[in-house]
């Protein structure tokens, strides 16, 4: 499986993103902690599984204050078998927003459908996945730290040992099911001769039945001619009925519609109309006031013009003094900032002071770590040395003296002797220089570490004055603002003095008079208001008469339309007791054709049944011989289940002895390159628990720190989806993701991890790998930048080089994908 393009929308951090991926090469993901790394490497596993681990709420993936009706989801553009697959999952299931193309065709949709599809595809669950080729930051010790048992059938699963378990449970399930069903047949068989007896009294039965049910035939016939002349009658006398009934309905609607005219309509214009007359006595009472309404306000308008002159002249002294006190408040703060100013210029000083002493710092700094390597890289040519000459000592002494000289042909005596004797010298003198060197790198490491805190003081000093510095800027700003303010004001001060002199020094304007005249004004306003509405409502007076006179014409009508209809109902000259009589008549005879027909139903039911009967007792006959039959080849295959059970368990036996021994041997190749040749020798007991060979001495893993205990775990989980592709029908996934697996070691085994790993490429051509370690930054062959930017969103970017390009082709990128991946406008219509 190679990644080509991963595609988020609104999910945790991020709310658009585009990544298109190297298809080869060591890959870093780098950025502050909750930018996102991790994010990445874990929406790829939930596109592909719809399963995010740790959380239970969808809604908890989507990213903070996602906009209303926006959709989360992801996009894994991958190549798998040298086939090209997309895959699309959603929050919302929906068969449209969830699905996976293969080559640009549509093979599922839907979620059930896509985690089923995946499922058969990789020919793994999501645990598996997780275990083989995804090692997050908190689970990737997690075989490790696993108890004997399910350590031990975890990695079975893997292996996909435990098919041979399942198959042997499926062969004895099967041996139980023949013995049960033979037990079950046995005590189901009943005795022949009792069937046969059954089925001779079901046929006499049967004749019996038929008499009765061709008796009942006729008696039903009779009943239907006679039940067919009543149903004649009946429907003549139904259409006088109907008639007769329309004719009331019709009366009794003009009747309703007689009394709503006259107690309800009638009635309600009649009230009205007298309302409107007394609303007339009462706009004839009051309608003169109207007049002085309209004296009062053309007053109020007369003394207007006075009142914003005085006004006016008001709120100006006023502005007035309001801007002198604030001018005396900004002076307040003009001598303040300057004063302030002034501290500034020492912080400055001792600035500039710090920066010179920490640039000093840093070069010294660099000079240590330079030294410091070139030792250890001496320190490690003068170990490799040692091993040669140790090496050439043990073959020396396995030849002897009396061995010939490839020189002169006699045997080597004193030769041997002297040579072996210039060897431990010279290994000696390695031992002395070794020894040397350590105490000189050590004391470059303690001086390293007392520079280190020293800069650490500087930077934090620098940091603290620089923070004192940024105040600056503030009062700068509050001693401009308060001279701009002072001059704003004065300013006001002078137009406001100009504009007062627009206006009469005196003006002749009493307001209490004015008071008493809106006092006035106001009493007489809902007078005035009730004037204007009386008018309006007085005009009604004439319409309601004459509503009133059309009510009485129609009520004359009604009485007439009465009169008519029930002259009409009259002739049709129904009799309500003779139509009963006749209903009551067919209603009888229905009955008793329905009682003669139940008779049949019943007789009828007992002749099918019976039927039923004969043909079961039919077919428990001829089962009963091919149960005989059958059983006798169910007892074979219960003997040849029984042998298969037993060739089961012997050949998982010797899988199961094969597994640890291919485990160790690939751990034993990578822990030697992770560390060096510290250590190259790993074994796994039949639990797959580890232990380490130091020295030529085998240790449990617990003994180890951390770091070599991380290591370990993490050179297992590798081995283990190594001898997957090797030992199953595993396509091989050529990528692996790994989260912050370098955080618990040191700066010599990371970049021993980082080497290891990059020969892994003809096994895992994309390795992907998290780390904030700045110490292995420049070891990727392409960088993943994560940034966290304003409203805590996330973006990724690819690293460029000093060139100002990415490491990578991305448009050839791009390309592939286009080509491979996307459909076309006019597929898509024809889809």
């Amino acid at each position: 499986m190679l990644i080509a393009r991963l595609e988020v929308s609104y999910y945790r951090q991020f709310e658009n993103q585009v990544i298109f991926f190297p298809f080869d090469g060591l890959i870093g993901l780098r950025g502050v902690n909750g930018a996102g790394k991790s994010t990445i490497f874990n929406v790829i596993d939930w596109v592909l599984w719809g399963k995010y681990k740790g959380v239970n709420q969808k809604e908890k993936l989507k990213m903070h204050k996602t906009p209303k009706n926006v959709p989360t989801f992801g996009v894994i553009d991958f190549v798998f078998n040298g086939d090209c697959y997309r895959v699309r999952r959603d929050l919302v299931n929906s068969k449209t927003r969830n699905y996976v193309e293969k080559n640009k065709n549509r093979v599922a949709t839907g979620t059930t459908q896509v985690n089923s599809y995946i499922h058969s595809l990789f020919n793994m669950d999501q645990d598996t996945f997780r275990v083989c080729y995804y090692a997050s930051q908190f689970d990737f010790d997690a075989l490790t730290q696993m108890n004997d048992a399910p350590r031990a059938a975890m990695i079975s699963k893997l292996l996909q040992i435990e098919t041979i378990d399942e198959t042997a449970k499926q062969a004895r399930d099967d041996r139980k099911q023949y013995e049960i069903e033979i037990s079950e047949a046995k005590r189901h068989l009943k005795d022949e001769e009792v069937l046969h007896n059954t089925l001779t009294e079901y046929k006499t039965t049967e004749q019996e039945l038929q008499k009765e049910l061709d008796a009942l035939d006729k008696d039903i016939k009779s009943l239907e001619k006679t039940r067919k002349g009543i149903l004649e009658e009946k429907e003549k006398s139904d259409q006088i009925y109907e008639s007769y009934q329309a004719f009331s309905t019709q009366i009794s609607n003009l009747e309703t519609k007689k009394v709503t005219l006259l107690e309800n309509s009638l009635q309600y214009e009649k009230q009205n109309l007298q309302q409107l007359k007394d609303k007339q006595v009462r706009l004839n009472e009051i309608e003169g006031q109207k007049e002085n309404y309209f004296s009062l306000l053309q007053k109020k308008e007369n003394l207007s013009e006075a009142k914003e002159n005085f006004l006016a002249r008001h709120r100006m002294d006023q502005q007035v003094v309001e801007a002198k006190v604030n001018i005396e408040q900004y002076r307040e703060v003009l001598s303040h900032s300057t004063e302030r100013l002034q501290t500034f210029n020492d912080i400055e000083t001792s600035l500039s002071l710090l920066e010179k002493e920490r640039n000093e710092s840093e070069e010294v700094l660099s000079q240590l770590r330079d030294h410091t390597k070139e030792i250890n890289t001496r320190l490690n040519m003068m170990k490799s040395t040692y091993q040669e000459i140790v090496k050439d000592q043990n073959s020396l002494k396995e030849l002897g003296e009396e061995v010939p000289c490839p020189t002169c042909k006699r045997p080597l005596g004193d030769h041997l002797e002297n040579q072996l004797s210039y060897l431990e010298n010279r290994r000696l003198e390695i031992i002395n220089e070794t020894a040397k060197m350590k105490l000189i790198y050590d004391e470059l490491v303690e001086k390293g570490q007392a520079k280190v805190q020293s800069l650490d003081k500087i930077k934090k000093e620098y940091n603290n004055l620089q923070v004192q510095l940024r105040e600056k800027s503030g009062v700068e700003n509050q001693l401009t603002n308060a001279k701009q303010q002072i001059q704003k004001l004065s300013t006001n001060i002078q137009e406001l003095e100009e504009q007062k002199n627009q206006y009469p020094i005196s003006v002749e304007f009493n307001p209490e008079d004015y008071k008493a005249l809106l006092d006035e004004i106001q009493l007489l306003t809902p007078i005035y208001e009730e004037i204007i509405q009386l008018q309006n409502q007085v005009q009604e007076i004439e319409k309601t008469e004459a509503k009133i006179k059309n009510m009485e014409e129609d009520v004359q009508l009604i009485d007439k339309e009465l009169e008519s209809l029930t002259n009409k109902q009259v002739a049709l000259n129904f009799n309500k007791e003779t139509y009963t009589s006749l209903s009551q008549s067919l209603e009888d005879a229905q009955k008793v054709l329905d009682e003669v027909r139940e008779n049949r139903y019943l007789v009828k039911s007992k002749l099918d049944k019976l039927t039923v009967n004969m043909e079961a007792v039919q077919n428990e006959i001829k089962q009963h011989e091919e149960i005989q039959l059958t059983l006798k080849d169910k007892q074979q295959e219960i003997i040849d289940l029984a042998k298969l059970d037993e060739l089961f368990k012997a050949y998982k036996q010797d899988t199961l002895a094969q597994l640890a021994p291919k485990i160790s041997e690939k751990m034993s190749y990578m822990i030697d390159a992770a560390t060096d040749g510290l250590f190259s020798l790993v074994e796994l007991d039949e639990n797959y628990n580890i232990f380490i060979y130091h020295n030529g001495e085998k240790h449990p893993l617990e003994i180890f720190s951390g770091g070599e205990q991380k290591l370990a775990a993490l050179l297992q989980r590798i081995a283990v989806s190594q001898l997957l592709v090797e030992q199953t029908s595993q396509a091989s996934f050529d990528m692996i993701a790994l989260d912050e697996v370098t955080s618990a070691f040191d700066e010599m085994r990371q970049d021993a991890m980082l080497e290891m790993l990059r020969s892994l490429n003809s096994s895992f051509r994309q390795i992907l790998l998290v780390s904030h370690n700045s110490h292995i930054k420049d070891s990727f062959d392409h960088t993943l930048l994560v940034e966290r930017g304003p409203n805590n969103k996330s973006t990724a970017k690819w690293a460029l080089l000093e060139n100002g390009k990415p490491s990578f082709d991305i448009e050839e990128v791009q390309n592939f994908v286009r080509e491979n991946f996307e459909i076309d406008e006019e597929e898509k219509e024809v889809e």
